[in-house]
């Protein structure tokens, strides 16, 4: 057999160039990202997908995300293609950047950042459309998702969240669009565990409210909704 050898027998393998090259891995990224003080100056955006299997209902296969850089309010839209991401850009500066513009104090919002990966976001009609409303669009470099570290933590919690539930509720694949909106549900209403001291949900940091959950339910259990348009006089089941 092998015997024990003393590891200066071994110098050499050091400066092996086939092992170098053989189990070269990139370094870990420890970094952090230091949370704005002003409420929907800064956001950040990515997507998710081709999923294997479209959603069940929408059959939707992928899924855009934009988080808010000092609550981390957590924003998802649905898509089934690529190039829905302007339509989902435009709903979010309608419903959410206009808002918080008619709320906001003095100049702050005046202009806002968003910062997405090279992808999605970077077509010449997308950057003229927010460049016109007054938001500016960076991009990370390839291959680098620590830059949009943010959204891609988020990315993570909700993605082993959905897969959980579905686990638990013994549902299939096709259910991964109401897993990930239960998740992204949860989150938003839910205290961060990272940062100390933040004790509130990016619900009540957002909207300056308590969030209820008093009307949570398990994920996956049995309901029978009313069946509204019944037949008056027979005996037919009132639910389904």
């Amino acid at each position: 057999g092998i015997k024990k050898l003393e590891m200066k027998s071994f110098e050499f393998l050091k400066n092996c160039e086939f092992c170098r090259l053989a189990k070269a891995k990139r370094n870990t990224f420890k970094g952090s990202v230091s949370r704005s003080t002003v409420l929907g100056k800064y956001w950040y955006a990515d997507i998710k997908g081709p999923f294997e299997k479209p959603s069940l209902i929408h059959q939707n296969t992928y899924v855009f995300g934009i988080i808010e850089g000092k609550t981390r309010y957590l924003l998802q839209f649905y898509i089934k293609k690529k190039s829905d991401v302007d339509r989902c850009l435009k709903l979010w500066y309608e419903e959410k950047v206009k808002a918080l513009r008619l709320t906001s104090k003095g100049e702050e919002l005046r202009r806002i950042s968003i910062n997405t990966d090279m992808g999605e976001s970077t077509s010449n009609i997308i950057i003229e459309y927010l460049n016109g409303v007054g938001i500016t669009l960076t991009s990370t470099c390839p291959h680098t998702p620590e830059q949009n570290m943010i959204i891609e933590r988020a990315w993570r919690t909700i993605g082993e969240s959905a897969i959980a539930m579905m686990l638990t509720a013994c549902l299939s694949e096709v259910y991964w669009e109401e897993a990930r909106k239960a998740a992204c549900y949860m989150y938003n209403r839910s205290p961060s565990t990272f940062d100390a001291s933040f004790t509130a949900s990016p619900f009540e940091i957002y909207f300056g409210t308590v969030a209820s959950v008093s009307h949570w339910k398990i994920f996956g259990s049995t309901c029978y909704p009313v069946n509204l348009i019944r037949a008056k006089g027979n005996h037919e089941p009132k639910a389904w």
